[in-house]
């Protein structure tokens, strides 16, 4: 699945913020029809190599396979802003639609798992959310647990 090297790669974790709000007040099919047009979205905002997946829910992930560092977090960021004039309503001031965003950097190597990249931008995102949601964290892979 990914090419083996020794470059940095990032990924990206996102999560709704207050999506919940949406089913709740106004149903499952108007919640359906605003994760639709969140993943249009980040399809117009991803560039053709990278990889764009929804893991469930209002949960979504962004594999960017070249991109520095700060592009990467500049990324994520330029999202944000897409989303609340892109997902805001005039006549319900409570559907402040955001993100929650989870960064990891890490390098590619034979023993990498996916269930590891998942797990540390989540825990990314998590950080997001208890610090008042709509942002970015990104955390970096510590070179020598990875044997670099």
């Amino acid at each position: 699945m990914f090419f083996y090297s020794t470059k940095r790669r990032r990924a990206l974790y996102l999560d709704l913020d207050n999506f919940k709000y949406v089913n709740d007040a106004y149903g499952h099919q108007e919640g359906d029809k605003l994760l639709r047009d969140f993943a249009e979205v980040l399809k117009q905002k991803t560039r053709r190599n990278d990889w764009l997946a929804r893991l469930g829910g209002d949960e979504f992930a962004i594999f960017l396979p070249v991109v520095p560092e700060e592009e990467a977090t500049g990324k994520a960021q330029e999202l944000l802003e897409t989303l609340i004039p892109t997902f805001s309503r005039d006549d319900d001031p409570e559907w402040s639609l955001s993100a929650s965003v989870g960064g990891y950097l890490f390098t590619v190597r034979e023993e990498l798992k996916l269930s590891d990249l998942f797990l540390h931008s989540d825990e990314a995102m998590y950080r997001v959310k208890r610090s008042g949601k709509n942002g970015v964290y990104v955390v970096k892979e510590k070179l020598d647990e990875a044997g670099l």
